[in-house]
C-alpha cells in the first residue's frame, strides 16, 4: 500500500509540475506575442510616415580673401506625421563654419542649431499636424584651414 501511495504522490506532483509548466509557457508565449505585435505596430506606423526631397539649391560665393559664403535651400514634401527634420553641415578637420543662420518657410518649423565635432546639425521641430511641404533655408560662412591659421576671418 505504501508503494501505491508513493507512486500516487509522484503522479500528483508530476501533474502539478506539468500544469505549472504549461501556465508559465502560455504566459511566456502570450508575452512574446504581445511584444511582437507592439513591434509590428511601431514599424508599420514609422513606415507609413514618408518624406521626399523636392528641391535643393546651393549658392556659393567666394570673396577676394577666400572666405566662402554658402546659402542653401532644401524643400521637402511630407506624407504622414513627422516630429522633426535634420540636416548636418560638416567640414574637413581644421576648417570651420561660422555665422550659421536659418529659417523654415512660412514659419513651418522651429529651427535650432547644435554644434557637433564636424560642424553643425540643424534641427527643425515640426508642428502637429505635419505640413505637407516645407523649405529649409540656411546661410553660413565657411573658413578653410589656411584662412584660420592666417587670421583671415
Amino acid at each position: 500500500m505504501e508503494l501505491f501511495d508513493a507512486s500516487c504522490k509522484v503522479a500528483i506532483e508530476a501533474s502539478l509540475n506539468s500544469a505549472l509548466l504549461k501556465t508559465i509557457l502560455s504566459k511566456t508565449i502570450l508575452l512574446k506575442t504581445i511584444l511582437l505585435l507592439l513591434l509590428a505596430l511601431c514599424l508599420a506606423s514609422s513606415a507609413s510616415a514618408k518624406y521626399s526631397l523636392e528641391k535643393a539649391e546651393t549658392n556659393i560665393i567666394v570673396n577676394a580673401s577666400g572666405i566662402t559664403h554658402v546659402e542653401e535651400l532644401v524643400s521637402y514634401a511630407f506624407d504622414g506625421d513627422h516630429i522633426d527634420i535634420h540636416r548636418e553641415l560638416k567640414v574637413l578637420p581644421g576648417d570651420s563654419i561660422r555665422n550659421v543662420k536659418g529659417r523654415c518657410s512660412e514659419k513651418a518649423c522651429k529651427l535650432r542649431f547644435e554644434s557637433i565635432p564636424e560642424g553643425y546639425r540643424l534641427i527643425g521641430k515640426l508642428p502637429d499636424p505635419t505640413p505637407e511641404k516645407l523649405t529649409l533655408f540656411y546661410f553660413l560662412r565657411l573658413l578653410w584651414c589656411s584662412q584660420i591659421s592666417q587670421g583671415r576671418f
